[in-house]
């Protein structure tokens, strides 16, 4: 249980007005845009309850998947790795029928791409859900006379039709295209905010319909006098150093405790590490909340190392990126270095092909020296897994090979915990391919490896951290979680825009045409960030950032600008600790002399 405010003279929120209002139902299940707002949500209740049961705060996806109901109680909901396996299945056909002259898609996978089934699998496959939306505003359309069809309606109208087809045959159905009436499950859902989230018009129609469901909107609650604003900064360090020394006094003022301060950061991948080295700098204790692909870790590029070796003929390059993950703890450490040294003494650079016969430079250079043996046996033992691997001919001989590349290659007790960790994830996502494979042993797969390898860098992981402090988390994550103080760094327009468009794989003139929604959810997330910090809430924007030059949003009130350099070290903030310790310095030294820059 989180400790409770210091602080008792807080402001208490719409939000938390409207769960005192039904926390005592206990058939209410309280749904909330993110994870990590609901599980926020249900620790401050624990503030004011003994104990309260945590499937009743979940998380918008959760809701879809588990609430929203098919009519027909025989169908089950597809899953979304089901729904890729569906679409790389379409490809493929249309890609047989190319050859034939009769393709099922023309126009949005031209003959010439025809081939590059991967390539398309996510993009197709995210198409699904907004067909039938499609349909129905293009009929519409159409019966208005507003649009005419062309060759990407056909093709939609195809991918409509094969996919209808396909959830009817195997008793599936899509939550994004049930209609009302919302089927009674014996529950009743506070939905919060749902009007930020991008597939929310979507289900618009089928929630808005349902007795059951209580939509909770920004337009419920009006604040007379709503002026937000941001403090300007000449540049991004200092902005950063600003907010520690902010977080610091805030704590030791007894404000609140370092677990209520949540910051929100626009732009996670040029800022994400500077805020945390500042944070280490200032001693504030701080947990990223923030998560990658399981194939971006360094355990889980495992995979598409060995998928690089066999593509690149195990080249030098490939096979060193391999050998140095320093994740994977190799059974042989001393032949792994002999082997590297093997490559550069002998130039093992690259096979190549001669007299129409491939070449393996590796084997070439072993049989001209007979006593490389141990060398030889590791390479071969190597290229002999990944081979079995990479041309796997189904999800379950992807698990026998890997089984037997662990077993073989590696010192399976000297797998560090999160190594192991995140490749059991990535096994348990195979597992699920497997099962999925057996039950739908129609859809045509090609490239068994790739497509494990795709769906590994897809799933996003976040490492469990068993310490606690500042929550830094990406924006949007947050605006309708509880916390004290509310920091983000960052604010400026470009990064704080939020558009969203209804279809928006259509052309802009088309969506005109069919009068589609356009909107902006900027002022939104700004407001919800105020409405949900119950002490504090700032903004900040420099004026030179990481990136570039940058702007405030145009929906702050600029309250302070900062720019341009101290004359002197006593116009520097006195609450900065460097700043306080070079003072102390300059007190017993007059002449003490500051680093020159």
């Amino acid at each position: 249980m989180r400790q409770k405010i210091l602080n008792h003279n807080q402001k208490s929120s719409y939000t938390e007005s409207i769960l005192h209002q039904f926390l005592s139902d206990l058939d209410v299940i309280f749904v909330f845009p993110t994870s990590f707002s609901s599980n926020l949500w249900m620790e401050k209740v624990l503030e004011i309850l003994p104990a309260v049961a945590k499937e009743r705060f979940i998380a918008w996806d959760v809701f879809k998947s588990n609430a929203i109901r098919s009519q027909q109680q025989n169908r089950q909901s597809i899953p979304s790795v089901l729904r890729k396996l569906f679409a790389t299945d379409l490809i493929e056909r249309n890609k047989e029928m190319v050859a034939l002259n009769t393709p099922l898609l023309s126009s949005l996978i031209t003959e010439n791409y025809a081939s590059e089934v991967s390539s398309f699998a996510n993009w197709i496959s995210s198409l699904f859900p907004s067909l039938s939306s499609w349909k129905k505003n293009f009929e519409k359309a159409v019966k208005e006379k507003s649009i005419s069809s062309d060759g990407i309606d056909d093709d939609l109208l195809v991918l409509y039709n094969e996919y209808k087809k396909f959830l009817d045959n195997n008793n599936l159905f899509d939550p994004a295209w049930e209609t009302p009436p919302f089927k009674d499950t014996g529950f009743k859902y506070v939905v919060f905010y749902p009007e930020i989230l991008t597939d929310f018009c979507e289900y618009k129609e089928i929630l808005k319909s349902a007795p059951q469901v209580t939509i909770i909107s920004l337009d419920q609650e009006k604040e007379s006098v709503f002026q937000p604003e941001c403090t300007m900064y000449s540049n991004s360090r200092t902005e950063l150093r600003e907010m520690a020394v902010f977080i610091r006094n805030l704590v030791e003022q007894k404000k609140c405790n370092y677990t209520d301060i949540v910051i929100s950061v626009p732009d996670m991948d040029n800022w994400g590490a500077y805020i945390m080295r500042e944070l280490e700098l200032f001693c504030i204790p701080a947990v990223l909340h923030t998560g990658k692909g399981l194939g971006e870790y360094g355990a889980g590029r495992f995979f598409s190392q060995i998928q690089q070796c066999v593509q690149q003929g195990f080249s030098f390059d490939s096979l060193k990126e391999l050998l140095l993950n320093r994740h994977l703890p190799w059974k042989d450490k001393e032949a792994v270095d002999l082997l590297l040294q093997y490559g550069i003494d002998n130039c093992c650079l690259c096979s190549y092909t001669e007299n129409e016969k491939n070449i393996d430079i590796w084997e070439k250079t072993f049989n001209a020296d007979p006593k490389s043996y141990r060398e030889q046996a590791l390479y071969q033992e190597i290229k002999k897994n990944c081979n079995a691997l990479c041309k796997a001919n189904s999800f379950k001989n992807i698990q026998s090979a890997y089984f037997q590349f662990k077993q073989a290659l590696f010192d399976e007790t000297n797998f560090s915990v999160e190594a192991d960790s995140i490749l059991g994830q990535c096994i348990s996502e195979l597992a699920i391919l497997i099962d999925i494979e057996e039950n739908y042993a129609d859809l045509i797969i090609k490239e068994h490896f790739a497509f494990f390898i795709s769906t590994v860098l897809e799933k996003e992981y976040v490492p469990q951290e068993l310490k606690v402090g500042v929550s830094v988390v990406p924006y949007k994550l947050a605006a309708t979680a509880p916390a004290y103080c509310h920091i983000i760094p960052g604010g400026s327009q470009g990064e704080l825009s939020a558009m969203f468009k209804q279809l928006n794989f259509l052309s802009q003139s088309k969506r005109q045409n069919m009068n589609l929604l356009d909107v902006d959810f900027s002022s939104a997330f700004i407001e919800l960030y105020h409405r949900h910090s119950y002490g504090i809430v700032r903004f900040t924007c420099s004026e030179k950032n990481f990136t570039g030059y940058s702007v405030p949003h145009s929906y702050f009130i600029v309250k302070e600008e900062k720019k341009g350099r101290p004359e002197s070290l006593e116009q520097c903030n006195s609450e900065d600790l460097f700043v306080q310790e070079l003072l102390a310095l300059k007190k017993y030294n007059e002449d003490f002399p500051l680093k020159k820059l």
